[in-house]
């Protein structure tokens, strides 16, 4: 999954087109949401959340080969009657963008044999390495958690304040828990100054310019669904 510092960069630009500044803690905190009972982002969280429940996971065919990806219209669909709430919104933007760089990968990167296993991957100097599904997964992982190392963003704290609960208390997918909340809040405001552009990080699938080309395309992507069914821009 992208990491957080890449939901928190599409998190900005989308903000910059839908004007939530004035939610831009709810807005922001949903973005990270879906990932804060994962148990491999924060690790002392009150309780696990598993991926199928918190992503909404569903399987697909891509390329002939199997793949789980986010139902995001489920989530939508749940949650129609408060979609429009920043928070809710956010939490759409996240599967939505966890949607947009798997499917992207499974489909461009991913190598499959004949019966639709997973038999390599093409690195961003288009040489061949061959893996199974698990390497793949890892080697995708890995080139989203290097990448955040150099990435710039700015103003991407999250502010704790007690409208907050009252947008958690619309979420269908899990109850949340006020404690958690903080520590979640204090661990992503953490990452928000660390990152240096003169650090060599080694990317394999792909560089650091065809990811922040991914970033832009993915706010288009997700930018042209909102608009288009949920909420009218000015």
């Amino acid at each position: 999954m992208p990491s957080w510092k890449i939901h928190a960069q599409v998190a900005n630009k989308l903000n910059s087109k839908l004007n939530y500044y004035e939610d831009k803690d709810k807005f922001l905190l949903g973005n990270i949401l879906p990932d804060m009972y994962g148990g491999h982002v924060v690790k002392n969280v009150s309780k696990i959340i598993e991926y199928q429940v918190s992503h909404y996971r569903e399987y697909t065919i891509i390329n002939g080969g199997k793949f789980c990806l986010p139902d995001y219209e489920t989530f939508k669909n749940v949650h129609l009657d408060d979609i429009q709430d920043p928070l809710i919104l956010g939490y759409l933007v996240h599967l939505m963008t966890d949607y947009y760089f798997n499917k992207y990968t499974y489909t461009n990167k991913v190598l499959l044999d004949n019966s639709g296993e997973v038999c390599g991957i093409k690195t961003k100097r288009n040489e061949i390495l061959e893996c199974n599904r698990n390497t793949m997964i890892r080697i995708k992982q890995e080139d989203f958690n290097s990448f955040e190392k150099v990435l710039n963003i700015d103003n991407v704290s999250i502010a704790y304040t007690s409208n907050i609960l009252d947008s958690l208390s619309k979420l269908k997918t899990f109850e949340v828990e006020q404690k958690d909340i903080i520590k979640v809040i204090n661990y992503f405001n953490s990452l928000s100054a660390s990152a240096d552009n003169n650090v060599k990080v080694p990317l394999i699938l792909y560089s650091k310019e065809m990811l922040n080309e991914m970033i832009d395309d993915c706010v288009n992507f997700i930018f042209e669904y909102i608009t288009s069914t949920i909420i009218k821009c000015n």
